[in-house]
């Protein structure tokens, strides 16, 4: 009997509006998405486009205007455990050690201070941060940085890990290097990723399927099953042919927009 494969999250048509006195942006325009569990899905369009903001929605810091947002164990909205965000900024505290900001999520949830530091060694040893964990982020290197921030969104065992641009401030090497590990901790952990990016051949190295979205507000252009299997090698010509491919629905929607 073949797999089934569960869908994790998803939204239904859904719509988000910004709106102030003065105006109103439609970000998201009746934009339906499915997330299968154990899945890479990269999300990529122009500026603008709403990116961010479907991350926002799908982790339940905002609310749609319109439409459904479901968690495979939650029906309603809400800041959830099982969903994790990692912005493009990483929010980790200077002034508190590298442990302490891994244990950040658990404090706030009241785990024990036993149970914090048992979780906490798992993910340390796990991200590649034993020797680290005592000092401040702001001694480490930029690709530790990122690896602690990892560690932190993962501490609480979500089942989907949202990354917004997370490696952008990265060098090219480094980035090209988090990518790789990236893929191994989501492996090992068997979290599901939903990774925004506006690099396609980083949406190409990383994911199982690509979403390429259209000029705001954001709707689903087409959807690009990328079938190679991992690690990928970044020259082969099947890699070629996909980039082009998106390069090609992307430029089409950055044109639309000059």
């Amino acid at each position: 009997m073949a797999n089934i494969i569960k869908t994790i999250l998803e939204c239904q048509d859904i719509t988000k509006v910004w709106e102030n006195e003065e105006s109103e942006v439609v970000a998201i325009k009746n934009l339906s998405i499915e997330v299968k569990e154990g899945e890479v899905l990269a999300i990529i369009g122009p500026s603008g486009c709403g990116k961010s903001t479907l991350l926002e929605v799908l982790a339940g810091l905002e609310l749609p205007t319109s439409g459904l947002v479901q968690s495979h164990s939650n029906n309603s909205m809400g800041t959830r455990k099982d969903v994790t965000l990692i912005n493009q900024r990483l929010y980790l505290f200077d002034w508190v050690t590298v442990r302490g900001n891994i244990e950040l999520p658990l404090r706030w949830f009241g785990i024990p201070a036993k149970e914090r530091q048992e979780r906490s060694f798992i993910m340390i040893e796990r991200l590649g941060l034993k020797g680290f964990e005592n000092i401040y982020p702001y001694q480490l290197s930029a690709g530790m940085q990122h690896r602690a921030a990892i560690a932190r969104a993962l501490i609480l065992e979500p089942k989907v890990l949202l990354m917004d641009e997370s490696l952008g401030s990265l060098d090219s090497q480094t980035r090209m290097l988090m990518q790789k590990f990236l893929l191994d901790v989501i492996n090992e952990t068997k979290t599901t990723l939903v990774y925004v990016t506006h690099l396609i051949d980083e949406a190409v190295f990383l994911a199982d399927r690509v979403v390429v979205l259209k000029a705001r507000p954001g709707r689903i252009k087409e959807t690009i099953l990328i079938e190679l299997s991992k690690p990928r090698d970044r020259y082969s010509s099947e890699f070629e042919l996909l980039s082009k491919k998106i390069f090609d629905l992307v430029t089409e929607e950055v044109g639309s927009i000059l």
